[in-house]
């Protein structure tokens, strides 16, 4: 049964998304509803249930029941913080699952950019843990999702990059 999302984008809002093993069963990969090597966002579960309606692939994976899709229950992931500092890195942190979505996106959509700049370190048990690294990773991680029955517009950079900055005054 693929899992409920939420992730919280600097600059960009909230949206729903689904994730999964991925169907290879590659360890380091995980599955999410894509199109043209970006991973789609819902702002809303009504919209969630269209696209269900429309890709075969994800109904079936749901399946016609989509009572388990509580977005109560959804496992929020709030990348605003990778970017300001605020998240606790450790045993227990909160910051490592966040970073561990990043990752799962980039090898999703073949983003050898993210990949890039989380460097050598992307192995290791925590993950990049600099938020000035993250200040970077971020805008190009945005670029990467798409919402649902929205316009395709190119991602607004002052916008990422203003969120981006604001965290300036509540971080190191």
């Amino acid at each position: 049964m693929p899992e409920l999302v939420r992730i919280d984008l600097p600059g960009m809002g909230s949206g729903f998304t689904l994730r999964q093993l991925d169907r290879y069963l590659r360890v380091e990969h995980m599955e999410f509803p894509a199109v043209d090597g970006r991973v789609w966002l819902f702002r809303g579960m009504a919209q969630l249930h269209d696209f269900l309606a429309t890709d075969p692939h994800w109904r079936d994976l749901v399946g016609l029941d989509h009572r388990e899709l509580d977005p109560e229950r959804a496992t929020r992931y709030d990348l605003w913080q990778m970017v300001d500092g605020t998240l606790r890195w450790g045993t227990g942190d909160e910051a490592g699952p966040c970073s561990d979505l990043c990752v799962e996106l980039a090898f999703h959509t073949g983003s050898m950019e993210v990949l890039d700049e989380l460097g050598p370190g992307l192995g290791d048990l925590y993950g990049v843990m600099d938020a000035r690294t993250w200040r970077r990773i971020m805008p190009i991680l945005v670029s990467l999702l798409r919402f649902w029955d929205e316009p395709d517009r190119p991602v607004d950079p002052d916008a990422v990059h203003e969120a981006i900055n604001a965290s300036f005054f509540h971080s190191p």
